[in-house]
């Protein structure tokens, strides 16, 4: 890992590609380290090689729903918009464990931005824009069709099962938002706290007031055994989610250990 983010800082992508994809000879079968090794091609825009992880880990952890989640995310980069939404809403439907109460939220928010994407962001008001065909699945059409576009959000994942991982987003006035403060007088939203691993945490606000907004996470401990060494997490950080001029900023960070106000990101917004 420590070499591939050498070659990426100096511009040798296939390099970076070849050093990260030998992570598959330690143990092929290890869903954490293919986990790690999707998010890293992912960040690296390696879309074809990350999408065939992923479809291993779903094999592997078909019963997770952040298996299906993952690839769905890399798809969707990769222009494959129909099997990114069927696969969003598996997530939406599917009966999990109750470790993963409310992630059918957060899949909801990606799926409905993808079909807004693919209908040329009608909902907006935008026009000659040619819509990308899609077929909606039953159910989802009628009632779960509802694009929720923000001005910041800011979502986090990490690769190891068992692991208390926070996420914290202190905005431009000083006011922090996390799950225990999960709603700000700005109108800033915190996700449910997912305790025993890999998340997603997520943070949105639909009017951001200008200024930088801080990301830090609380790693408390994990009780999962890992071949990975420390948390690896996956921090994507969008400006205008679910509009036309949606942007995304990807990160991969490797935590060292157990830490609190660990600082893992920022994002300076502008009002246009």
């Amino acid at each position: 890992m420590d070499c591939a983010h050498f070659f990426i800082q100096n511009n040798m992508k296939d390099m970076a590609v070849r050093c990260v994809t030998n992570i598959t000879e330690l143990k092929i079968d290890s869903h954490e380290l293919l986990r790690m090794l999707g998010y890293l091609l992912d960040q690296f825009d390696s879309y074809d090689l990350a999408a065939l992880v992923f479809e291993k880990v779903i094999k592997l952890r078909p019963f997770e729903p952040q298996s299906f989640r993952d690839l769905a995310l890399v798809l969707e980069q990769k222009g494959d918009y129909q099997r990114a939404i069927d696969l969003l809403w598996e997530v939406v439907i599917g009966e999990w464990s109750s470790s993963f109460e409310e992630i059918e939220l957060t899949a909801l928010y990606e799926l409905n931005a993808i079909v807004a994407r693919c209908n040329g962001f009608k909902d907006q008001g935008v026009k000659n824009v040619k819509p990308i065909n899609i077929t909606l699945p039953k159910r989802c059409e009628n009632e779960f069709v509802k694009n929720l576009h923000v001005d910041v959000r800011i979502s986090l994942a990490w690769d190891t099962d068992n692991t208390d991982m926070d996420l914290h987003v202190v905005e431009p006035t000083g006011e922090e938002a996390y799950y225990g403060h999960n709603r700000t007088s700005a109108g800033g939203m915190v996700s449910r706290d997912f305790t025993r691993g890999y998340g997603p945490e997520e943070y949105m606000i639909k009017v951001a007031p200008p200024g930088t907004y801080q990301v830090k996470t609380n790693y408390f401990s994990s009780s999962s055994p890992s071949l990975t060494g420390p948390t690896t997490l996956l921090l994507h950080i969008f400006t205008n989610f679910g509009r036309p001029n949606q942007v995304l900023h990807k990160s991969v960070i490797r935590l060292a250990g157990s830490k609190d106000n660990d600082v893992i990101g920022s994002i300076t917004w502008k009002e246009e």
